[in-house]
């Protein structure tokens, strides 16, 4: 199989616009709130190529508002994150979608040190990660937090990448509970799991309506499924918007990621008949 660089020439080639397009797509950083005029907004409350500033960073943004997505991004210069933190993806933004806004992107600390994603129900924080994070930053973060709100933190870490490819079940001999085989281990997520005062969750699938709930127990991991709905019920519903908190199914479909996909990208795949083509498309679209 030809690889990812040589599949963005042959997009560039057949379609220079839509390259561009789908490069920005790919490759945005993004956040769901923003101050504009004084006031912390959603992008489509400030309104399409509206500027504002980040709250954590102070650096510029600019709204960008489609008829799917929403959302802020930085514009022009780039944010130099803390240690073990990363930019907003479109799978952070998801996560945090169906929660006031209040609850959402709060800053803590004297110097703006940390930035809870969501503040969650029955008195927890909720992190919600995708890179590698150094032991150290993790630990400081659970710290932190217990010490400044005395609030329990709860993990939401996306695996997707590596599922079924370095990180497998294996049935044990307790009903729905699993060992997990996991080479090479990340061993900042290993250290979390074993966290007396954290709870972890891995995303492996989006569209799963199940996340991992994984701990360590006799120096082994363990993983059992964890619905999103019971997720949703345990951590996010006392804190969601009035129409996800009263429609839990609704918010789960949220969860799921439906309706990520940009009607440019649906119309351009249905139009296009050339099977080459829209293989490298693809092969880009789902990585």
């Amino acid at each position: 199989m030809k690889n990812t660089t040589h599949q963005w020439r042959v997009i560039k080639k057949y379609d220079p616009f839509f390259y561009a397009y789908i490069k920005v797509y790919k490759e945005a950083k993004y956040m769901l709130l923003a101050i504009h005029n004084g006031q912390k907004k959603r992008a489509e409350e400030a309104g399409s190529a509206q500027l504002g500033t980040c709250p954590w960073t102070n650096l510029p943004v600019k709204a960008h508002v489609g008829l799917i997505r929403q959302y802020w991004a930085y514009h022009g210069e780039k944010p130099n994150f803390p240690n073990g933190y990363e930019s907003e993806s479109e799978w952070h933004i998801t996560w945090k979608e169906t929660i006031k806004d209040e609850y959402c992107e709060v800053i803590f600390g004297v110097n703006n040190e940390h930035r809870a994603d969501i503040l969650g129900s029955n008195n927890t924080v909720i992190e919600i990660q995708r890179s590698i994070i150094d032991i150290r930053d993790s630990r400081e973060r659970v710290r932190f937090y217990k010490e400044a709100t005395n609030k329990r933190v709860i993990w939401i870490v996306d695996i997707q990448e590596f599922w079924n490819k370095r990180f497998f079940l294996e049935k044990s001999k307790e009903q729905g509970i699993f060992k997990v085989k996991w080479k090479p281990k990340r061993t900042w997520l290993w250290d979390l799991a074993s966290t007396p005062e954290t709870n972890l969750y891995l995303e492996f699938n989006q569209s799963n309506n199940k996340l991992l709930h994984v701990w360590i127990h006799q120096g082994m991991m363990c993983a059992k499924y964890f619905k999103k709905s019971d997720f949703f019920e345990s951590y996010m519903k006392d804190v969601a918007k009035d129409e996800y908190r009263n429609n839990p199914e609704q918010a789960v479909q949220v969860l799921l990621g439906n309706g990520w996909t940009s009607i440019l990208i649906i119309d351009k795949i249905l139009q296009f008949n050339n099977k080459i083509w829209l293989w490298h498309l693809m092969n880009i679209l789902l990585k």
